[in-house]
């Protein structure tokens, strides 16, 4: 990943929840997730914050900024965080910015006590084999929503 998309995902990993506004109102021990789904050439990363904000971007540049303002993405975003909340015990603690290796998701959980972060395959998701394979299906229902939302609309790439 190179250039805007990089700095905005990097900016997300190693932001200070209170300083965004997020303190737990949410009940969730999670205040964000990303989902990185890696590409031969590109990353796609699905941003979901817990005040609804969603955005889809790429590495190769474009993406979705803004779907918060949809209340079917807010929505959607709010199943994958409750989602990724209960998952997130199961994965490790990392402070690692890595993009996943083609052919692979890594989930990030934001969490108020730390950054966790799991790597899977994402044929194991597809297939339902993993078991992280609800957040995958939670995740790509947040893109759904957004691409709907936003669609006709301009200033997308």
């Amino acid at each position: 990943m190179s250039g805007e998309p990089l700095d905005l995902r990097a900016r997300i990993l190693h932001a200070d929840p209170s300083e965004l506004g997020f303190w737990g109102s949410s009940g969730r021990e999670v205040w964000g997730a990303l989902m990185d789904m890696a590409f031969p050439g590109v990353v796609a990363t699905l941003v979901s914050l817990e005040d609804g904000s969603t955005s889809l971007y790429s590495s190769t540049g474009g993406g979705i900024i803004g779907g918060g303002a949809h209340p079917p993405v807010v929505e959607a975003t709010h199943a994958f965080l409750d989602a990724v909340a209960v998952y997130a015990p199961q994965f490790s603690p990392t402070d690692s910015d890595d993009v996943p290796e083609p052919g692979h998701v890594r989930f990030h959980a934001l969490g108020f006590d730390g950054r966790r972060g799991a790597d899977c395959l994402e044929a194991d998701l597809q297939a339902r084999t993993h078991d992280l394979w609800p957040l995958y299906y939670s995740g790509h229902q947040v893109i759904t929503a957004l691409r709907i939302a936003t669609e006709g609309e301009t200033g997308q790439a």
